[in-house]
């Protein structure tokens, strides 16, 4: 995941460094980013590189912080509505709740499909679609995610 720098006095997008920090969190704490499809996006991406190639004047800077802070708008717009749309069923909603709410359990997908009665197959294949990460993936996220912080809290700090 990229790492972005802000400096206290920085004012790179043209907004207050608050406001910055946040629309990058935002961009990075998406869930997924939706570029396909979107010809606002390729658009926009296909401008910046296109006039950072071609100008090299000192206002550049600015224009391209503009473009790209409209190509950053464009992405975070077009993945909210996506997920808006896309929502995980009621169904999935649920099994993946169990996940995050059992993580010292061991799951297995046979037990989650069975709770939906799906098979095997269909199971995976459903929540990959409505998740967007294979069900055995997610499991093992959620699991290292709760190893990290257990261990986190066992583990004393010196200052």
């Amino acid at each position: 995941m990229p790492h972005f720098r802000l400096k206290k006095s920085q004012d790179e997008y043209n907004l207050p460094l608050i406001e910055t920090k946040h629309l990058i969190n935002t961009f990075l704490n998406l869930r997924s980013y939706h570029f396909k499809g979107n010809a606002k996006t390729a658009t926009t991406f296909s401008n910046i590189f296109e006039f950072y190639n071609l100008n090299q004047k000192v206002n550049s800077k600015k224009h391209l912080t503009s473009l790209f802070l409209q190509w950053l708008l464009i992405v975070i717009d077009a993945s909210h509505k996506n997920k808006m749309d896309n929502s995980p069923s009621q169904e999935i909603s649920n099994i993946e709740n169990y996940i995050k709410n059992n993580p010292m359990k061991e799951l297995s997908i046979d037990d989650l499909s069975d709770r939906l009665n799906l098979s095997k197959t269909r199971f995976k294949h459903r929540f990959k679609k409505e998740i967007e990460i294979p069900s055995g993936e997610f499991i093992m996220r959620n699991k290292s995610i709760m190893k990290k912080k257990t261990l986190a809290t066992m583990i004393p700090f010196r200052i």
